[in-house]
């Protein structure tokens, strides 16, 4: 075993048996009929309306606004997921990063390289873990191979996948107080002196979806103090792109800043301020920020007129599959959840979990 390879083992022992082994975060459902667990594999009908979850054995509800969701396809077979995991792992290193420059990586080898050898037993892999910890090689043994399944399963699904697929594993990996806190405990996560109003997940999101996606214009619904609103606009400007953000809040604050336009209006009459003049007039891409919790089942069917293919949705601080599920059914294969963004940091780390979608066609 390399050096590296030794840290990382060394780094594991000294932190694994701390963590369960749930790579997801959330693993299936519960039956509003019958009670009984709906593991995150079986298909499961959901109600838009009372957002419950019926299994394949029980009656749904009476309400009208139902979809199938499918079981995620989980893959599990050892040799088949030690071929995937390579792959992958390769893939995830862009061709010029070595697997060593991140944690999770040099880690993850491990666990790789454990199941590997279940499969084919290495002399050199067994001398390397003697001496180890009991509690370790335990560990190892009891979850390896569901942490490579989990996470290879997810990378098969692509990298664009149906918001319907998604929802089949729903869920975040973070639980719910260090989401909140991913905010800001000591204080809120700022730019240029204002509250950004996200999490640090989000806050480092936001130059990565920039660089990649190169938006000609940003729209954001719902600005708060502006902290979003600035960054944004230097993001595009650090990215040799033209600022040009275009805010709107019902009561937007004072401040002047390059490339950024304030709307005042009210997202519950979204077209008289985001008029059908404006919006046919902003270059392309788009990335659209939607932040204010109001009336967004018809913010969507208003900017779905105008967006392109290529053009960013996202979705912040809000559950709202009870809008997206009708909206996007109306829609088939129109959107597509980016998992780049959504599964950058883990199974759904960002406030808008399944909720960054790129424009398909």
């Amino acid at each position: 075993m390399k050096a590296t390879e030794k840290q990382a083992v060394d780094w594991l022992e000294r932190n694994l048996r701390k963590s369960g082994a749930d790579f997801l975060g959330r693993r299936g459902t519960t039956c509003t009929d019958c009670g009984r667990d709906i593991a995150s594999v079986e298909k499961r009908t959901h109600c838009f309306e009372c957002d419950g979850d019926f299994c394949e054995d029980a009656a749904a509800c009476a309400h009208e606004q139902h979809v199938e969701y499918p079981g995620f396809p989980l893959i599990e077979d050892p040799g088949v997921l030690v071929g995937l995991a390579r792959k992958h792992l390769a893939e995830a290193c862009y061709g010029r990063f070595h697997v060593d420059d991140s944690i999770w990586f040099s880690g993850f080898t491990v666990f790789i390289d454990y199941l590997e050898n279940r499969i084919t037993p290495s002399v050199e892999f067994e001398d390397d873990l003697v001496g180890r910890s009991s509690g370790l090689v335990a560990w190892l043994d009891a979850h390896a191979h569901d942490v490579v399944s989990q996470w290879v399963s997810l990378k098969e699904m692509g990298r664009f996948v149906e918001y319907a697929d998604r929802r089949a594993i729903a869920g975040n990996m973070a639980d719910f107080f260090t989401s909140v806190t991913a905010q800001g405990m000591n204080g809120p996560v700022a730019w240029a002196g204002r509250p950004t109003m996200r999490s640090v997940w989000d806050f480092a999101l936001a130059p990565l979806m920039v660089d990649e996606i190169k938006p000609q214009t940003i729209i954001e619904l719902g600005t708060a103090s502006g902290g979003g609103t600035i960054l944004w606009a230097d993001l595009q400007k650090l990215n040799g792109l033209t600022p040009n953000v275009v805010s709107m809040d019902i009561n937007p604050p004072e401040l002047e800043h390059e490339g950024v336009t304030l709307l005042r209006g009210d997202s519950n009459r979204v077209k008289e301020t985001l008029t059908d003049d404006l919006l046919s007039v902003l270059p392309h891409p788009w990335l659209i920020v939607e932040d204010a919790h109001v009336n967004i089942g018809g913010v969507l069917e208003h900017l779905d007129r105008f967006m392109r293919t290529g053009d960013y949705l996202v979705i912040e601080d809000v559950e709202a599959e009870s809008v997206l599920g009708p909206f996007l059914g109306s829609r088939p294969r129109r959107y597509k959840v980016d998992t780049h963004f959504t599964d950058y940091f883990g199974h759904n780390a960002t406030c808008a979990p399944d909720q960054i979608f790129r424009r398909i066609q």
